[in-house]
């Protein structure tokens, strides 16, 4: 569900800056791409002429005993703003934000899509490729036309003016193999495709950026980024999917998406917005840690009630969640010399669990869900953590489903951000953020030359473990972040080695067979 998480308030800690650095070398033309950023403040400076060429030497990793450089030269063949295809009607020129949008963070959500070698294919056809992409970006943004707006914070709108989302086409020396089997950490490689890198920002005016990167071989690598204030990871799925249908199919093919939500559930005044957090005075590092559909099996077995009594076999999302939280308590635990009263957090989308959303909404529709662990009731075993979670969704699907109006609607939304920022303000309780973007099809993103062979989001510059399908289906990729000395009891714990691989060479799963 993208970065509800920010929902947090800044109170979790106080932080601040450290010195993580992207340096970018001028090699031609006129080129500056200036990064410097804590892990709560980025600031960026650039300037970009077409036909130069950058080359992002390095990325300084967080960790001390990690040297990792990611070389990669790059030429940016256009820089354009792509327009809908046809004006967008005169009564569709401004969209209200619902009240969930309008509590939702002023951030950008990324998704990175890899797509393999294309072995015949030939200079004219890559050319062409790129040709299909651009034409069906601008005919899809007639039913996407917010993206190609601009957004109005201060006014709570989106003025659908049709002035475009931007556009960047980049040429990549080299092989998209040979880059991923160099070995780099995780957040290096997400970080090189982002467009911008800027995820929390309140500068968000253009909704939609979008950049195409063509490698020598062949292989592309699409990143998007979007506006959490017009779509969470719902919106940002029936975009790519109408994106690429348009590209595959053409426009007819496509479903119509929703952007009613706005006139369903107008803005109303709260006691609280999202806020963007503070600084972080902590080195936070980001690692992969990868369940496979084997592991999830052992879990699953493992995660059954000791007391026999089954109410049913966890989901895979259910048992890792349960898996890591269980870690971070017994983390907790050794911190603080107790075991602490303990909250996860998560966002639960809303479409399809309430008639009141329609399936095809576009927008922002989740709520936040909180599962509590009490030492005092339990100890934490999987299997307990694992009931938590079930009895706290069926009670949730249950209040969602006899949603009634949007007075109602807002009640359970609100008071669940509330709860948060309460449990924030006493900091009596560790509060660990989680989001899950599994059984999002994001893997089916197919432009017409094949679905993806990996997808990726990118490092967020706090402490979230974010959970995405791996590219068979069966297993989840655990993206975690934590403090780095954090992260080395993390991975040492006997749990997350018997059941996860945190390979920083996996990468090499994509070789050329698939790239």
């Amino acid at each position: 569900m993208g970065v509800a998480w920010l929902v947090i308030n800044r109170r979790l800690r106080e932080r601040g800056k450290i010195s993580n650095i992207i340096s970018v070398m001028i090699i031609s033309g006129k080129v500056t791409v200036t990064a410097m950023y804590t892990m709560t403040e980025w600031i960026r400076r650039r300037e970009i002429q077409e036909g130069s060429k950058i080359f992002i030497n390095s990325f300084h990793q967080t960790s001390s005993n990690t040297n990792s450089r990611l070389k990669m030269e790059v030429q940016i063949i256009s820089q354009k703003l792509i327009k809908p295809s046809t004006p967008t009607p005169s009564h569709l020129r401004n969209m209200e934000l619902s009240f969930i949008d309008r509590i939702a963070p002023q951030a950008y959500s990324h998704v990175i899509f890899y797509y393999p070698v294309q072995r015949s294919l030939t200079i004219h056809d890559g050319n062409e490729r790129c040709n299909k992409l651009e034409k069906s970006l601008s005919e899809i943004l007639t039913h996407h036309y917010p993206l190609a707006g601009r957004y109005l914070a201060e006014n709570h709108m989106v003025e659908c003016n049709d002035e475009g989302a931007e556009y960047v086409e980049l040429k990549v020396r080299g092989e998209l193999s040979q880059l991923l089997m160099e070995e780099p950490s995780d957040a290096e490689l997400s970080t090189c495709f982002i467009p911008y890198g800027d995820e929390i920002s309140t500068d968000i005016l253009i909704p939609l950026k979008v950049r195409v990167h063509k490698f020598d071989c062949g292989g592309l690598v699409i990143a998007i980024c979007i506006s959490h204030s017009i779509a969470d990871g719902g919106g940002i799925l029936s975009f790519m999917n109408g994106w690429a249908t348009a590209c595959r199919e053409g426009l007819r093919q496509v479903n119509f998406p929703n952007f009613n939500l706005g006139s369903l559930f107008p803005a109303r005044a709260t006691e609280f917005s999202t806020p963007v957090p503070e600084f972080n005075r902590l080195k936070l590092i980001t690692k992969r840690f990868v369940f496979s559909g084997d592991s999830i099996s052992k879990l699953k077995a493992k995660a059954m009630p000791k007391s026999g009594d089954v109410k049913r076999q966890p989901s895979k999302v259910k048992v890792v969640k349960s898996l890591i939280w269980k870690v971070l308590i017994g983390m907790s635990q050794m911190q603080h010399g107790k075991n602490r009263n303990s909250l996860m957090i998560f966002p639960v989308n809303l479409r399809g669990k309430t008639v009141l959303i329609p399936e095809n909404s576009c927008g922002n529709a989740y709520k936040l869900a909180v599962a509590r662990f009490t030492p005092e009731e339990n100890e934490p075993d999987l299997d307990v953590l694992v009931s938590l979670l079930d009895d706290l969704l069926l009670k949730d699907a249950a209040q969602n489903a006899a949603l009634e109006n949007g007075d109602e609607l807002f009640s359970t939304v609100t008071n669940h951000m509330k709860e948060v920022n309460e449990e924030v303000s006493k900091g009596e309780a560790d509060i660990f953020l989680f989001s899950s973007w599994c059984r999002f099809p994001f893997y089916e993103v197919d432009f017409g030359w094949g679905k993806p062979s990996w997808v990726t989001g990118v490092n967020r510059p706090m402490e979230l473990n974010i959970l995405m399908d791996d590219k068979y289906g069966e297993g989840i990729e655990a993206w975690v972040t934590l403090e780095e000395n954090h992260m080395v009891q993390f991975q040492q714990d006997q749990d997350i080695v018997a059941f996860s691989t945190n390979p920083s060479n996996q990468h090499q799963s994509f070789g050329q067979d698939s790239f």
